[in-house]
């Protein structure tokens, strides 16, 4: 979730959401 965009992947970014 780079800027907090909810976009989702394989992973969880720093957001605690997805990348």
């Amino acid at each position: 979730g780079i800027g907090g965009k909810p976009v989702q992947t394989a992973f969880v970014d720093n957001d605690g959401i997805y990348d």
